[in-house]
């Protein structure tokens, strides 16, 4: 089959190759795989996430006048496709000028995140861009764009507590990393990393101390990374890694050792 459909939420999309068994016995059938990634679905609205959304709509109702009313009329224009938004008003941009941030959704953020999957598709832009332009003020100048992402290495050197076993400590770490430092479920409150947020290097110490199974940390080394046409180039090793007002951070390799 070229495509099919599984109800039950963002639980069905899995992997290139994770629907490997039958469930039933099929004439002439002897495997199944799926060549593709599963895309597409989408939990279902909770009742909290209701409660959330209708304040917002009350606010607006129906324009784009105030920072919040632009994050979440955003949203409103595309249902189930935003991971987050986030709206630059002056003194950040020219008098007048208004800057729609926005992070498409991502089918499973808490690991690595290749920049493809974040980078905003055209038709989502214009979207979102075609429905703002009817709710703002007709002297506002609108642009809806990505973030800046500002990728991040990282090389972890820790000692491990008697008894742990060092490679489930070791993959615990770098799941920690890649999950801290991370655009959609980062940050210090786990609702993405902070746009505008410098990163600091006892931010990366803080976060890897709970992670169970961790005696002490040997040594942290922080890299700047920037990505352009495919590659990734590393910067020099630093203490602190400024994020453009307009950028968030994003994490591009790990490397954790247990010693």
């Amino acid at each position: 089959m070229r495509a099919y459909r599984h109800g039950g939420g963002r639980v069905g999309n899995v992997a290139a190759g994770a629907l490997n068994v039958l469930k039933s016995g099929l004439p002439y059938v002897e495997r199944v795989s799926n060549r593709r990634d599963a895309h597409g679905g989408l939990d279902a609205e909770s009742l909290e996430d209701a409660k959330l959304r209708v304040p917002g709509y009350l606010r607006s109702l129906g324009r784009a006048v105030t920072a919040r009313d632009f994050e979440y009329l955003a949203r409103e224009a595309a249902p189930g496709q935003v991971e987050r938004v986030f709206c630059l008003q002056p003194p950040h941009t020219n008098l007048g000028e208004i800057k729609v941030l926005v992070i498409p959704r991502v089918p499973r953020p808490e690991g690595h995140i290749a920049p493809d999957a974040l980078a905003l598709p055209r038709d989502l832009r214009d979207r979102i861009t075609a429905y703002l332009d009817e709710r703002r003020l007709l002297s506002t100048q609108l642009e809806v764009l990505a973030p800046a992402y500002q990728w991040v290495r990282t090389r972890v050197r820790l000692r491990a507590r008697a008894h742990a076993d060092t490679e489930e400590v070791a993959a615990a770490v770098e799941a920690r990393l890649f999950r801290f430092l991370n655009p959609v479920v980062g940050g210090p409150d786990g609702n993405g990393w902070p746009f505008g947020r410098d990163l600091f290097i006892s931010d990366v110490m803080a976060a890897l101390l709970a992670v169970p199974g961790v005696d002490f940390i040997r040594s942290v080394e922080l890299y700047p990374v920037s990505y352009d046409r495919g590659q990734f180039t590393r910067g020099e090793q630093t203490d602190e890694i400024p994020v453009v007002t307009h950028g968030v951070i994003a994490s591009q390799e790990h490397d954790v050792r247990v010693e």
